[in-house]
């Protein structure tokens, strides 16, 4: 790479390095010449390190998806200036998550999918179909109500239904990527439960809830209410229920039908500090009530008598549970 900004002589590109197709969409940096102005399209190349001795400099690419453009340098007097063919890395597939045969929202995981569905310069091509950054395909059909679930790494879209082995079809700013995926055709059951806090039984949302079978992971995430619901087929389940701030649930479900509550329901602890201990009691429907009790230093903590101060500790009864289910619970503070 040779050019001298001092001298006047307008700047030439003969390399970059990486090449143009080796920058992920994500951004990264590119080594280019020295000159006052880098640009990828429109758009600036940031934070430029002169190397070289002064013949030439490290920049950041700013985020982008792979159409073909030009990286534009320039003197900054608008006289003189060079471009290069630039094209960001195209995307590649790792990971599509069970398609079922009755079709729905499946996620897609992977490189290099931009950070956004909607695209820069829509255009319309010969056929109507309007090409944003990311055109999806799916059984032939298009994948419908893309999302870009995290920035160039993750989408989820809406598979049709089919049967059998199709191909996924993945186009990020012109460049196109193909994936074969295998429709599952078992029979699947609806999973469904609550979240709730053992301290007020208030529900939690944005817990994450992982069932793992055979090696395989599935995981759904509770919304604001403490719901939560999925799909899947017979089995003995691990099951995981994860939040900031609590203490994780690990417990077994044997899937054989629709559950809609009891089994399905967790309750969950705030993390606990060095000297508490918490007893959560939770059962079925049937009994309609459990009472929860516990004598510490000869004074007993039940329903009747929610409070137990000692000399260095006290217990509390936080939940009296009195319809199913739970839970009572009982804290222990300074043991």
């Amino acid at each position: 790479m040779t050019a001298n900004a001092d001298k006047n002589i307008c700047p030439e590109i003969s390399d970059i390095s990486p090449l143009g197709s080796g920058i992920p969409t994500s951004g990264g940096v590119i080594e280019e010449l020295r000159s006052v102005k880098v640009t990828i399209g429109s758009r600036l190349c940031t934070n430029p390190q002169i190397i070289n001795n002064g013949y030439g400099f490290n920049c950041s690419a700013p985020a982008g998806v792979s159409r073909l453009q030009n990286l534009i340098i320039s003197d900054g007097t608008g006289k003189c200036s060079a471009f290069f063919p630039f094209r960001y890395a195209g995307p590649t597939i790792e990971k599509i998550s069970r398609v079922r045969v009755e079709g729905g929202r499946v996620s897609v995981s992977g490189k290099n999918f931009g950070d956004s569905s909607k695209g820069i310069c829509p255009i319309k091509s010969l056929s109507g179909l309007i090409i944003t950054d990311i055109v999806v395909f799916a059984n032939g059909k298009p994948c419908l109500d893309v999302v870009i679930e995290k920035p160039h790494t993750s989408i989820s879209c809406i598979f049709t239904n089919g049967t059998g082995t199709a191909d996924f079809y993945l186009m990020v700013g012109g460049q196109t990527k193909y994936y074969d995926f295998t429709y599952d055709n078992r029979i699947f059951f609806n999973i469904s439960g609550h979240i709730r806090n053992a301290l007020n039984n208030s529900p939690l949302g944005d817990s994450r809830v992982t069932f793992t079978l055979n090696g395989q992971n599935e995981t759904t995430n509770s919304t604001s209410d403490g719901a939560y619901s999925i799909y899947l087929p017979t089995g003995v389940y691990n099951v995981i229920v994860e939040r900031d701030g609590f203490i994780s649930v690990v417990q077994s479900l044997n899937i054989t039908g629709n559950v809609s509550s009891g089994l399905s329901d967790v309750v969950m602890s705030p993390v606990l500090s060095s000297d508490t201990y918490r007893i959560v009691l939770v059962w079925n429907a049937d009994p309609k009530d459990l009472d929860a009790h516990l004598t510490l230093d000869g004074c007993e903590v039940n329903y009747q008598n929610k409070f137990c101060r000692q000399a260095n500790s006290n217990a509390t009864l936080d939940i009296d549970d009195q319809e199913g289910h739970g839970p009572e619970t009982v804290s222990v503070y300074g043991a």
